[in-house]
């Protein structure tokens, strides 16, 4: 995941390491050229976790170098960028992070750290930093710096000392040495942590739209696929045949050009080319190490980052991507791959649906509701300020690579957002999916990647044998709707917003299943109890079964919902379960106004 040491002494990959204590992110603070950065890879390595250096996300979030920020805009401006990016980083789990030297300055970053985070602090002499930081040289024209750098060194030191956790001197050490005596203090700190990541666990499943064998693609769902995610790109012949069938102009056969014609022609092998798309917070957790991968294997990378929220999922962002893609000659020979949760997916893969009228696309869930639901397929959308994927089309990927180590970084909020359509998948699928899921609380909450694996793989699968026999939703693909009329309407009357008077997806999917079960019991679809085993497996799973703490219309849920894409002659069409395993698709007309009225109540209140 992370880059080796080239110093065949520190390669320790291998050996033994403790697990991060409780899922804690481990920050490093010190001074300049105290080996953050070298450290922090090594150790993210040692850890089987990602390494993301705050500076890059700064840089990133910016669009602009580091010292560009000061030039432009001042040392107080990059402050606050910074402490923003620690924010960021904060909310997530088993992650290594270098920090700024200066992090330590804002009161409110010490705190963040040491509450949320093992504090290690790399201790470097004076002296020592200087000459590291001039490439080892003692110059007497290296004063001024080091006056400087004495300043700061005083004022900084005692902050270091007050936040850490933990104090590993540096001096005249390899960074393989001090990984090993920070690998020792976290031992000291958490010895009850065991267990590591198992790698080597790769489920691959094939999604074939409407039994058309010609767009299949491979689902690969495991424990370290990313690690050899650029390998399998360059040994994709379905991306190799498929890029090079997108590459020529409509109407063109691979025996030559059409009549009249002129036939395209291009340069390298196809495919050679990838545009990352994802948004700058997993672009530092897994993207710079996807690209370097991606670089040794021949491919050339261009990288396209945008805020990865549901607020920029639109047409701005679309053109915008048009633009970047236009300036840099991209052409239909290139392979777009998104890397992130299920609105970078969904807006990349609506670019490449649509840039040249369609050029290859890959992609790279790293959320558990991308894994299971938003990147298998074929729908890639992007919202308006009327309905949520409002825009959109049906385009397949040439391959989806779902590595179940990107779940373990997820803060809790976020995580929890796949697990509401996991029990949508269970009951579409049946008792058997039900009873998996309850049984598995614990390890599901713990993110064991063994059940991970076995139940990713498991709504891939469901979803697979859904797509290949109803690709667009006249039939049974409506099934998959289950608890989104709802769960959608939210989403949109509350303005796409986490948190902050609106609902993520999942919490918002979460109330619409409840709701579903809700009115199947109150229409006689089903009898009593479903709803109360629904809600109570969805509350153990730390999701919400109703609104609180907000305010909204019922006349405003219901008109959102004659905006669902899934509506047939201005007719709602709600999915509801009779029980696990036998679903019946139902007009929203043909519901009592009272149940409507009185379920509606129940989950708005």
């Amino acid at each position: 995941m992370n880059a080796r040491s080239t110093n065949s002494n520190e390669n320790v990959k291998g050996s033994w390491c403790p697990r991060i204590p409780s899922g804690k992110v481990i920050y490093l603070i010190g001074f300049m050229a105290s080996g953050k950065t070298s450290v922090g890879r090594m150790l993210a390595e040692r850890l089987s976790v990602p390494f993301v250096d705050s500076d890059d996300l700064v840089r990133f979030s910016a669009g602009l170098d580091i010292p560009q920020i000061f030039k432009e805009r001042g040392e107080k401006a990059f402050r606050d960028l910074e402490s923003s990016a620690l924010y960021r980083l904060s909310r997530l789990r088993n992650v290594v992070v270098a920090t700024g030297g200066g992090a330590v300055l804002s009161e409110k970053n010490r705190a963040l750290m040491k509450e949320t985070g093992f504090v290690v602090w790399l201790d470097v002499p004076l002296e020592e930093a200087v000459r590291r930081a001039e490439g080892g040289l003692a110059r007497t024209d290296s004063r001024p710096l080091l006056g400087k750098a004495a300043d700061l060194y005083g004022i900084r030191i005692p902050l270091y000392s007050s936040t850490a956790h933990l104090k590993v001197d540096t001096a005249g050490k390899l960074p393989g040495a001090v990984c090993d005596e920070v690998l020792r203090g976290i031992e000291l700190y958490a010895r009850s942590m065991t267990g590591r990541w198992e790698h080597g666990q790769i489920s691959a499943v094939t999604v074939t739209p409407e039994g058309d064998a010609a767009r299949s693609y491979e689902v690969m769902v495991g424990a370290g696929v990313l690690k050899g995610a650029a390998n399998t790109l360059a040994a994709s012949r379905t991306l190799q045949k498929r890029s090079e069938s997108q590459a020529r102009p409509p109407g063109e056969t691979a025996a030559g050009k059409p009549p009249g014609g002129r036939a395209e022609t291009s340069t390298g092998r196809s495919g050679k080319r990838v545009v990352l798309v994802s948004d700058p917070l997993v672009y530092c957790l897994y993207g710079k190490d996807l690209e370097d991968q991606l670089q040794s294997e021949g491919f050339t990378v261009l990288r396209f980052l945008f805020a990865g929220d549901e607020a920029s999922k639109n047409m701005r962002t679309v053109e915008e991507a048009y633009d970047f893609l236009a300036q840099n000659g991209v052409t239909r020979d290139t392979v777009l791959m998104s890397i992130g949760g299920g609105v970078v997916g969904d807006l990349a893969g609506f670019v490449a649906a649509t840039y040249m009228r369609g050029i290859p696309f890959v992609q790279v869930p790293t959320t558990l509701l991308a894994q299971i639901d938003a990147s298998v397929g074929g729908k890639v959308a992007v919202d308006h300020p009327l309905a949520k994927n409002l825009i959109g089309t049906f385009y397949h990927p040439l391959l989806v690579m779902a590595d179940v180590e990107t779940l373990s970084s997820l803060p809790d909020s976020e995580y929890r957002q796949g697990l509401a359509e996991m029990v949508k998948y269970a009951l579409i699928e049946g008792e058997d999916m039900v009873l998996a899921i309850e049984g598995s609380l614990k390890d599901i909450l713990a993110r064991n990647p063994s059940t991970l694996i076995e139940l990713v793989s498991r709504c891939v699968k469901i979803k697979a044998k859904i797509v290949s026999q109803d690709e667009r939703d006249y039939g049974v693909r409506q099934f998959l709707n289950l608890g989104h009329t709802l769960g959608h309407a939210l989403e949109s009357v509350t303005g796409y917003k986490k948190g902050d008077g609106g609902l993520s997806h999942g919490d918002a999917v979460a109330i619409g299943l409840h709701w579903a079960c809700r009115v199947s019991e109150e229409s006689g679809l089903t009898g009593r109890g479903l709803s109360a085993r629904v809600k109570n497996l969805l509350e153990r799973l730390g999701l919400p079964t109703r609104v609180d703490a907000l305010e909204i219309d019922r006349d405003a849920v219901l008109s959102a919902m004659r905006l669902d894409k899934k509506a047939r002659a201005g007719s709602i069409r709600l999915a509801l379960p009779r029980h696990p395993g036998r679903l019946e698709i139902r007009e929203l007309q043909d519901i009592p106004q009272n149940v409507l009225n009185e379920t509606l109540d129940e989950v708005l209140s």
